[in-house]
């Protein structure tokens, strides 16, 4: 990554859609919120700080994969949840989080361009969670808040039509208190969303198919030991990835291959079910995964509350934890999205502001 002819212009706005509020990103504040100067110098002074970090090496120490940037983009004044955040293309990046006014604001990173939008949903009285996000395509857009009644929301976006919202209702006997959902995608108009219920089980709601095809029903996943929100990904067509925090406060993990229905919930140790990770954690974690057989995993852990711990599953198994992160994270839960191989954005809410890191 090179960096870019300084430029002192302020990024320009793209109009997402029809109605939504915009403002240049140059200092000035719009509907409460504050942005904080991010001009193509700033963007340009990110690249070279990034360029001039630590290189990520492989567990042999000799091969470069890639370098974190600084934390950077500072939003004051409205974030009152954590972020929810998708990729659904190369150099797109979309967030979502609640504002003072209890709605959902959207976010989106296009080549470089950044811009907030008023509202998402038009809803008000969501409840304070992070809300989830998922695309199964180029130009799709999903989110799925949770109401103050504590019902599962869903909204869609596809290709500049903004769809009516949806009631997902909760799983048997509701969420478990203070939580969100998570939310994949493994194929073309397929979503997978998964919820802590009050009965301390996870919950699968499924979808496949056009617009207009019902959702299916809320499914117990097998009995686990799970008390947060649980995070979701897949890293190939047909199978998703669950990771979640435990009453007994470590990661636990399952997995579902479509290609294998008869073997249902598995896990990594090849037994059915759930499995430990061994890793005592104090957050809610976020998954993404940037190509076939790999995971990355954000989470807060025991060992260093004040720093996110990376725990990355690739060539068939997971590995300890990591601390490659540049500090000042934070002690919010976290949200991280990919576009592509070796391409990870890491979000993370400090008090009223959003913050963000990328690999690449």
């Amino acid at each position: 990554m090179g960096s870019k002819a300084i430029d002192e212009a302020p990024l320009r706005t793209r109009r997402l859609w029809a109605g939504a509020c915009f403002a240049t990103l140059a200092g000035c504040t719009v509907d409460g919120w504050v942005y904080d100067g991010l001009t193509r110098a700033a963007v340009t002074a990110m690249d070279a700080a990034t360029d001039a970090g630590e290189d990520v090496v492989d567990d042999a120490g000799d091969a470069q994969v890639g370098r974190w940037s600084p934390w950077y983009m500072d939003m004051r004044g409205q974030v009152v949840s954590g972020p929810g955040a998708v990729c659904f293309g190369p150099g797109r990046l979309d967030v979502f989080a609640l504002g003072l006014d209890d709605d959902v604001w959207h976010f989106a990173v296009v080549d470089r361009y950044m811009t907030w939008d008023r509202t998402f949903l038009g809803m008000r009285s969501m409840r304070r969670v992070n809300p989830a996000a998922a695309s199964w395509g180029p130009e799709r857009l999903d989110v799925f808040p949770i109401s103050a009644a504590g019902a599962v929301l869903h909204q869609s976006w596809q290709a500049g039509g903004l769809h009516p919202y949806e009631s997902l209702s909760a799983p048997p006997g509701g969420l478990a208190p203070g939580t969100g959902v998570a939310a994949t995608a493994w194929g073309r108009e397929r979503l997978d969303v998964f919820a802590a219920g009050a009965s301390g089980r996870v919950y699968h709601l499924p979808y496949d198919g056009p617009r207009g095809v019902p959702w299916r029903r809320w499914i117990a996943l097998p009995e686990g030991p799970t008390r947060d929100t649980p995070a979701a990904a897949s890293r190939q067509e047909g199978w998703v990835d669950v990771i979640a925090r435990g009453e007994d406060g470590a990661l636990w993990t399952t997995r579902y291959d479509a290609a294998h229905p008869e073997a249902g919930w598995t896990n990594h140790e090849g037994g059915d079910g759930w499995a430990s990770l061994g890793v005592q954690v104090v957050s809610s974690p976020a998954v993404a995964s940037w190509g076939e057989g790999r995971l990355d995993v954000f989470v807060r852990t025991t060992e260093r509350p004040d720093r996110l711990a990376q725990i990355t599953f690739r060539d068939g198994r997971w590995r300890a934890p990591e601390y490659p992160l540049p500090a000042d994270g934070g002690d919010g839960v976290p949200a991280v999205a990919s576009w592509g191989v070796g391409h990870l954005d890491v979000l993370v809410a400090v008090g009223d502001r959003l913050r963000w890191t990328r690999f690449e």
